[in-house]
């Protein structure tokens, strides 16, 4: 209800504004997704996102959820408003830097550790992005609940280091990420988040052998009670990297690897080790890897294949594959021999 008000609120005054102003230019996006699971329930996610530009500077934006579990488009209804916001950018004072201010529903996806909004939610409030100043940038906002939160970032020459906080009145998170370029061929990914006194650290580094062979490394340590209020809620099968929280929680350990290419393809081979923190048990694993981009009579395919071998358990495999045709169709496709097999097919198009 209270989406719907500030929806009405919206239309308001936007009814108010446009005898001063000159017609607006409307666009925006319709997105379309159905995904299909051999274990689970076909599933429908759309969303229709319009937007009212006033000038170059002024823009006011309203998103709807379309159809239901099984269809793909159901009509638009009160219940499926999402959120509305406005937009202006200019500076907050004379003189001072241009900035994007938000007020309405926000999106904000500065850390999948403690500040992200998932892909069909929003929360009200006011925010400020855009911010620069030479090699520093920055955004924050706060909502309705009196949630504060940024992201400052230092894009270096050899160092790129940004920290991101969310606080309220039951919990403080903070999330501190860096890349260095320590030497030509080496970089070093490094994160650390906090949120109720439960840790999280996240070490990548990778090392250029030879122009056609890397070494690969990295370190998780996932407290089993981290729960930032904000950390990445979506789980993708199909990019489990997007978030780690639900990746790695509760694992502690270590991965060494190798990349190299061979026959137009990237070869990969790792070692896991990690353990359950709660238990002690261990979690080893031996990953081989390759991935190619195969042109079929004009046509890209992304293919990959991952054969899993667990210290203590029977091998796994996982097959993918993804198409994106001229007219914006996108479809993917994955086999898992223990999750079974998965495919969505999906359109985005803007007018």
């Amino acid at each position: 209800m209270k989406k719907v008000l500030f929806m009405v609120s919206i239309a308001a005054m936007l009814a108010l504004a446009l005898p001063a102003m000159a017609l607006p230019a409307v666009g925006g996006t319709m997105e379309l997704e159905g995904n299909w699971r051999q274990y689970g329930p076909t599933t429908v996610e759309n969303q229709l996102n319009l937007g009212l530009g006033f000038d170059a500077r002024t823009r006011a934006g309203i998103e709807f959820q379309l159809g239901n579990a099984q269809r793909f488009f159901d009509g638009l209804r009160l219940d499926q408003f999402q959120r509305g916001y406005l937009q202006r950018l200019g500076s907050l004072w004379a003189g001072g830097p241009q900035v994007v201010t938000t007020i309405g529903g926000l999106r904000f996806n500065y850390s999948p550790y403690v500040a992200w909004i998932g892909r069909n939610d929003s929360v009200e409030g006011i925010s400020f992005e855009g911010f620069r100043n030479g090699p520093l940038s920055a955004a924050a906002f706060y909502t309705t609940d009196k949630t504060l939160g940024g992201r400052v970032e230092a894009n270096l020459d050899q160092l790129n280091i940004a920290g991101t906080f969310v606080t309220d009145a039951e919990q403080n998170a903070i999330d501190i990420t860096g890349k260095i370029v320590p030497l030509p061929g080496a970089q070093v990914i490094a994160t650390y988040a906090t949120a109720d006194d439960s840790d999280v650290v996240k070490i990548d580094g990778s090392y250029s052998i030879s122009p056609h062979l890397q070494l690969v490394a990295g370190y998780r340590s996932f407290d089993p009670t981290f729960d930032a209020k904000w950390h990445n809620p979506d789980w993708d099968p199909f990019y489990r990297e997007a978030n780690p929280v639900a990746q790695y929680l509760g694992l502690r350990g270590y991965t060494v690897g190798l990349r190299t290419g061979a026959y137009g393809m990237v070869l990969s081979a790792d070692v896991d080790r990690y353990e359950w923190i709660t238990t002690g048990n261990r979690a080893d694993a031996i990953r081989l890897g390759a991935a190619k981009e195969l042109n079929l009579a004009g046509n890209t395919i992304d293919a990959s294949y991952e054969l899993t071998l667990p210290d203590d358990g029977d091998l796994q495999h996982e097959v993918q594959a993804a198409y994106r045709a001229p007219n914006g169709l996108g479809i993917q496709a994955l086999y898992n021999n223990v999750t079974g097999g998965q495919a969505r097919v999906g359109m985005n198009v803007a007018f």
